[in-house]
This record gives structure tokens, sequence and C-alpha cells, in this order.
């Protein structure tokens, strides 16, 4: 609805040849649903049906302030919401045109991560398993970048100062805001050393190695050296957008949670008692990160381009590139992207750029992983690879509470007696990390079953203990080089 709607009490048309197109296909007269349901009918484009719904809403709005009102309009705009639906549904996969999207319920998004899904690296350590269940909607939109940047006097304010001009026009050209879905989420994740202890405190296992009996190794020295065990349980929204072009496409997640409660323990107890049963009891829990519940906010934020496709990609229409002669003959499996991420919050600070291959395009690949059915296939296939660098500026759940730097205090405010009772230091955190991503899935009718593995290198540094079994505070440090885990997830459209 941006900019004025009239001037001497005269509509003032945001788009002159959209305006026109409506008036030739009888919107304005609320007589002639018929004749604009049989030219709709013609309209396979997603992005003119949006650009008729806008323009008619803002005439209607305009119309709304005379004496004289054909009601009867309302409907030709409802007509033109059920073409875009339409449409949209056959060119992306959830995602929907803002405006007209009303579905309360659109899918159900389960997943389960565990290191006991990559039997060759598992060790069951690190990101030892996690749970999220999230149920997407069209719904809790809440659209605070549309009302800034995007319309009305903000809008008139921002184009007068050079560098928010540009963004405020770049969002307006991209349409990054008018197509997406929302999700609400529920997620636990549980993180655990390799170290273990029976009941009575003596060490079962360490460096891959088991021991019946370690007895100059105890578990309050060896919290020193090992991960700390860490857990949080969250809640959260996010969004998802795409612009209609499929080039670009964000993810924005902001969750709030408890660090340190008693649900880390409770899922890795019950991973134990019912996947991997042979597995030693963990026994530590009692000193994780922030033991008794922190709260925690976490915000993050991830945007995708489109590098090289055969549908579209954000070079498509650029004309100076050198020897640029499109994309006709390329296969339409290849698709090439980067990413951009960031995540600030309690649980861990981080930023990262990546690089992926799938065999769709992002149109066809929602943000929670459902893909669309191509005409005629039965059951759709996808794969991914994805290779991410992460700068990790702080991590709570190795270094203990913080945004960017630990910050632990005890009850009464006063003292500077750390919470954590056992947790690493600076000197010896990885801030640089690789990750690499393999995503297989399938889809059959409204189902998605899918599987990931994620393999990222070493979170901190260490030695291995020493032939005498001393366990000296330097030699006691996690060794494993590279990590994995997987994810079991299923999606259900409704």
């Amino acid at each position: 609805m941006a900019g004025r709607l009239k001037r001497n009490n005269l509509y003032i048309p945001r788009d002159s040849f959209t305006y026109r197109t409506l008036v030739t296909m009888g919107a304005l007269n609320g007589q002639g649903s018929a004749t604009l349901d049989s030219s709709l009918q013609k309209i396979h484009v997603y992005g003119t049906l949006q650009e008729l719904y806008v323009e008619l809403a803002r005439y209607i709005l305009f119309k709304e302030g005379l004496s004289t009102f054909d009601r009867g309009i309302e409907n030709n705009l409802d007509l033109i919401a059920k073409q875009s639906n339409f449409i949209s549904r056959k060119e992306f996969s959830e995602y929907r045109f803002t405006e007209t999207s009303r579905q309360i319920l659109k899918g159900i998004n389960v997943y389960h991560d565990n290191d006991v899904f990559i039997p060759g690296v598992n060790k069951d350590m690190n990101y030892t398993g996690g749970l999220r269940v999230e149920l997407t909607t069209d719904l809790i939109k809440i659209r605070l970048l549309a009302n800034t940047f995007l319309s009305g006097k903000a809008f008139r304010f921002v184009s007068k100062i050079p560098v928010l001009n540009f963004f405020s026009k770049e969002i307006r050209r991209l349409k990054i805001d008018n197509i997406n879905y929302q999700s609400v989420f529920y997620g636990i994740e549980a993180y655990t050393p390799y170290l273990r202890f029976d009941s009575i405190g003596t060490a079962l296992r360490m460096n891959g190695n088991p021991y019946d009996s370690l007895t100059k190794l105890n578990r309050n020295n060896s919290y020193l050296n090992d991960r700390p065990f860490a857990g949080i349980a969250y809640i959260g929204r996010a969004k998802y957008r795409i612009n209609e072009m499929g080039t670009v496409r964000t993810r924005g997640e902001f969750s709030i949670g408890i660090l340190g409660g008693k649900i880390g323990e409770s899922f890795q107890s019950a991973l134990h008692r019912d996947l991997t049963i042979d597995s030693p009891t963990p026994i530590g829990w009692d000193q994780q990160i922030a033991n008794g519940g922190r709260l925690t906010l976490n915000l993050s934020q991830a945007m995708e381009f489109m590098l090289l496709s055969k549908q579209n990609d954000v070079f498509k229409n650029t004309e100076n590139i050198k020897d640029y002669k499109g994309r006709s003959g390329l296969k339409d499996w290849i698709n090439v992207y980067s990413s951009i991420e960031g995540r600030i919050g309690q649980q861990i600070t981080y930023a990262g750029a990546g690089v992926g291959f799938s065999n769709l395009t992002f149109k066809e690949r929602s943000g929670t992983q459902m893909v669309k059915n191509r005409p005629g296939r039965i059951y759709n296939f996808i794969f991914s690879f994805e290779a991410k660098y992460r700068y990790i500026v702080h991590n709570s759940m190795l270094e203990g509470f913080g945004w960017f730097n630990t910050r632990e205090f005890d009850n009464d405010g006063n003292s500077d007696e750390s919470i954590s009772k056992w947790k690493l230091g600076k000197s010896i955190i990885n801030r640089n990390m690789i990750f690499t991503d393999i995503f297989v899935g399938f889809r059959s009718i409204k189902t998605m079953v899918f599987f990931s593995a994620t393999i990222n290198t070493r979170e901190f540094y260490g030695k291995q203990i020493g032939n005498n079994l001393s366990g000296i505070d330097s030699q006691l440090f996690n060794t494993q080089r590279v990590y994995a885990f997987g994810r079991l997830g299923f999606n259900f459209l409704m």
C-alpha cells in the first residue's frame, strides 16, 4: 500500500500498466466477476497475479473512503487471490503470497539428531542428540520490515538517505518479504564429553580405550579437560522468505530457552535406555553448563543466493557478464548456491558463509525441507551437498554462559564465582570451523522423509592421555579431530 492513494480526490495507481490491466479485465466493476474469472484463468505468471492483487487492494482502500462503493469489487479481489494461490502452489513449495495466504496449519515437521546415525565416526560424544517439532503456518507474520522500508512515510523518508535508500530499493525489487511462511517450534539439544564414569566415579573409557579400573582419574579433575555436559530446551518462531524469481531466499529464527535445566540429562538417559543400549550411563549432568537453569535468547538469520541454475539465478539477466550465453544448455538438476549466516545469543554466537549444490531449485525446496511435487511423478527425490565456514565468537556449551564472553555469577550477584563448575578455557577453543552437510530426501503424496549427515571439524584442541594413565590436566583433552551426527526427519503437509 506504499505511496499516496489520491490527489485532488482522484486515485493514483501504484503501477499504471497494472491498473489499466485491471480496467480492461473489468476488475473495477463489481458486476464483472465472470469476465474477470475467465481472464484470470489465462494468467500463469505468479508475479503478474501478485501485482494485480496489490493494485486492486489499493484501489479498494481508496474507494472505501468515498460515499459510493461497489462492494462487488471485493469479490474480484478474492478471485485474484484464489488464482494467485493456485499458481503459487504449482510454482513454489510451501511459500505463499503474504497478502492472500491464510492457512492456519500448513505442515508438521519433526526431526531427530543422533551421532549413532553415523557409525563410522560416532563415539557418543559432543553433540550427542537433539529433537525438534515444528508447525508451519501462513499466520504469525509480524511484518515489521514491511512496515518500515517497504511502505508509507518511512519509505519516503529513507529514500532521502543514500545508503538506506539503496537497501530499501533492493528489498522492494526482490520482493523478499512478499512470499513466505512462518513456523513455531520446540526443540532440545544435549552435549556430552566422551569420558564416562560408573556410579562410584571410576573412569570407564578415555580416547576410545576401555579401562576396567582407572582410579588415578576421578570426576572432579576430569571436569577441567574433556568438554562439559550441556543441555538446552527452547521454543521459538521462524520465518522463511523467497523472492518471486526464486533466486534469493532467507531464514530467520528467534528462540527463547532454558540452558542447564533437567531436559538434557533426561533426554540422553532415554536415548541410552532405548537406542544406544550398550553405551555406559552418562554420569556428570550435575556439573553441566549453567546447572540449575539460565534463560537464553537466540536470534539467527541466513540468506542464500542461487548462483547457477537453468530455471533462474542471480546472474541470468545480467547483460554485462563477458561471453554470457544464458542457461539453455544447463541440466535442470544442476543448481549451485551460496549462503551467508549469522547467529547471536546466549547459546552460541557466530558468523559464516558457504556454498552448496542441489538437484532442486529454491522454489522446489522449502526452508523446512519439503520438496515440490514435479508434474507426472509419484515420487520426488532431492539431493544436496553444502560446505560452510563459521567463525565462533562464543560457545556457551563449551566456555560457560554468555553472549560474546563468559558472564557467570552465583545467585547472590556479588561474587565472581562461576556457576559452571566444568568449562573449557578460551585458549583451546577452535574459532574457525568447517561444516559439511549431505542431504537426501524422498516425497510421496504429502509426506517427506529425509536424512542428512553433518560432519564438522573439532570444536577444541587437546592431547591424548599419558602412557602412565596419570591423567594430569594437560593430557586429558578429547582428541577426536572430526565429529559427525545424523538427522532423520519427517514432513507432513496438511
